[in-house]
């Protein structure tokens, strides 16, 4: 037992080596951010469906929000360049992000189908907001801190040590749902406990991780983004359309009475595959993008990736999207941490202004992807294959772009990280 105690010690409480704590305490905060972060975000669409009804504007409600993040990354790259404690910073936003759940919820209590739309698009706009900034701020504090010869098996374990805490918001959110008959108080349970509990001790730790302020060379370095950089931006935007376009209608094709018509219960169980299959590639794929690159990775994940679109287009019935949802695990595992380790890699020039053109034309181009899907849903009389279709042909263009990019770059893989 005492053992068990003197283990765990480190993963609440900051060690004296600033590296060590870091890595330790940035596990533990970002377990209890994925229980919160499962038993929210993934609910989003069933909670907009309950409010708003079968026909609720699922691509805008995922999408119109992020066209704030221009503006988040505007402010986060000023207050970075000003502040002299990164840590304050991000946890200050980050609470912000957090808190605005709440209000969403409450919106249950608000009638009129236009009045919850139009308070649903505000303040899901408001937590993109500090997300995007804070997502800025905490990638130039905590990778900062990890040595570049250890982040690819350091957010590997990471990534998996997450996504098996997100298996427990997710049984959580099942036991919620089995012992409250009342759909709308469970779904609102669910959103609450996440943020209220999880959410919360998330935070506590994250207060408890070492201090840490960029050099004054990094904070005023300006220069030119590189070519590599840029090149690699084109990718991820073509990327992030194609791909941001499947999980919102994913889950309305399960969920709605349009289509699937799966319970809740098996809505969770199919979320719960995903994160399973996940967690056992995580891992792997951090001992992959060791062996033979963050390039190859990426890739493998790619294709990987198509495949499960193109099983998505084929499928009838809820046994048909068993395969693709373990794929889209796989990819999940594989490309959350290949593309963000490359991205790391890119930006050693201008870390500033190369991580927040990252996240800007990242977060843009993840909600253009709903957008176009909803208008393509609309112009197809509701034919959900086009938006897949549509995905796929995307992501196929990317994938050869990422072939064909090493031709006229200067990016080797061995300047990845």
């Amino acid at each position: 037992m005492g053992f068990f105690k003197d283990y765990l010690i480190p993963f609440f409480a900051p060690e004296k080596d600033v590296v060590k704590a870091t890595e330790k305490l940035s596990i533990s905060d970002g377990s209890f951010w994925a229980v919160y972060s499962s038993m929210t975000t993934p609910f989003l669409v069933p909670f907009s469906l309950l409010l708003l009804g079968v026909n609720a504007p699922i691509g805008y409600i995922t999408g119109i929000p992020v066209f704030l993040v221009p503006l988040a990354q505007f402010v986060s790259v000023k207050m970075t360049r000003r502040s002299d404690n990164l840590k304050d910073l991000t946890v200050l936003i980050t609470f912000l992000d957090r808190l605005l759940w709440i209000p969403v919820v409450l919106l249950i209590f608000v009638p009129g189908y236009f009045d919850k739309l139009i308070l649903i698009l505000i303040l899901l706009s408001l937590r993109t907001f500090f997300a995007s900034a804070s997502s800025t701020t905490w990638t130039l504090w905590v990778p900062t801190i990890i040595p570049e010869g250890s982040r690819n098996r350091y957010f590997a374990k990471r990534n998996f040590v997450m996504k098996i805490f997100s298996l427990i918001g997710y049984f959580i959110a099942l036991l919620i749902f089995a012992g409250i008959s009342d759909y709308t108080i469970a779904i609102a349970t669910v959103f609450l406990t996440g943020v209220l509990i999880f959410s919360s001790i998330s935070l506590m730790i994250m207060t408890r991780m070492p201090t840490f302020s960029l050099s004054i060379e990094d904070r005023t370095k300006g220069g030119k983004i590189r070519t590599e950089f840029k090149s690699f931006i084109f990718f991820i935007i073509v990327f992030y359309v194609g791909s941001s376009m499947v999980m919102p209608y994913f889950q309305l094709y399960m969920i709605s009475s349009n289509f699937l018509n799966l319970s809740a219960s098996v809505y969770t169980f199919i979320f719960i595959l995903v994160s399973v299959s996940a967690i056992i590639s995580q891992l792997y794929w951090g001992k992959f993008a060791d062996k033979y690159g963050l390039r190859l990775t990426i890739l493998l994940n790619l294709g990987i990736a198509l495949l499960s679109t193109l099983l998505i287009i084929m499928s009838t019935n809820p046994l048909d999207i068993l395969v693709p949802s373990i794929l889209m695990g796989v990819t999940q595992s594989g490309l959350g941490l290949t593309l963000f380790n490359e991205m790391i890699g890119r930006s050693a020039n201008t870390r500033i202004r190369s991580i927040s053109f990252y996240n800007l034309f990242q977060s843009l181009a993840s909600a253009s992807g709903p957008i176009l899907a909803n208008l393509a849903f609309v112009y197809s009389s509701s034919d959900i294959r086009m938006i897949f279709i549509i995905s796929f042909i995307l992501v196929l263009v990317s994938f050869f772009y990422f072939v064909a990019e090493k031709t006229f770059t200067a990016h080797r893989d061995t300047e990845s990280v």
